[in-house]
């Protein structure tokens, strides 16, 4: 932001009427330029002082101090904005992350099968492993046995 921008934003800053980006810059901009800084703080304790006379108050001379506090004000907005920005993006991270892990259990109990014998009280299990499944070296070793088998049953019948 440049000097002429800012100090048209001014009297918005003092007023509350920046928001978003543009109070961003120009927060950045008065904290990095001490001369619109002190042309800030001039207009602030001007606008202040009127404010205070206008209502019939006692004046104060602590505009500075009353200016650097809402800076600092706006800083720990937005700091605790942040932080609630990345609990916000850890808390949906895991939550996506535990639907993934239940769905997972849901679809792999297609791979569970279970029977129970009532007499003897015994319930086994029997689980398939879906990993298994796409295994580049069980398939190979499944189509190797396949063949073997294949040819035993060929030269078996050749045989008869």
């Amino acid at each position: 932001m440049d000097h002429k921008i800012c100090e048209s934003l001014i009297d918005d800053y003092i007023e509350d009427r920046l928001t978003g980006r543009e109070l961003d810059d120009f927060i950045k901009h008065i904290e990095s330029c001490p001369a619109c800084y002190e042309e800030l703080s001039i207009n602030y304790s001007l606008v202040n002082a009127l404010k205070q006379i206008d209502q019939g108050k006692d004046f104060s001379e602590d505009f500075e101090i009353e200016l650097d506090e809402k800076i600092n004000r706006y800083k720990q907005k937005k700091k605790n904005m942040t932080s609630i920005l990345v609990f916000s993006a850890v808390f949906i991270f895991l939550v996506s992350f535990s639907f993934a892990f239940v769905f997972s259990l849901f679809t792999m109990s297609d791979n569970i099968k279970y029977s129970s014998n009532k007499n003897d009280n015994i319930i086994s299990f029997n689980i398939k492993s879906p990993e298994r499944e796409f295994d580049p070296v069980k398939i190979n070793i499944d189509k190797y046995n396949k063949d073997v088998i294949n040819y035993l049953h060929d030269i078996n019948s050749d045989n008869k």
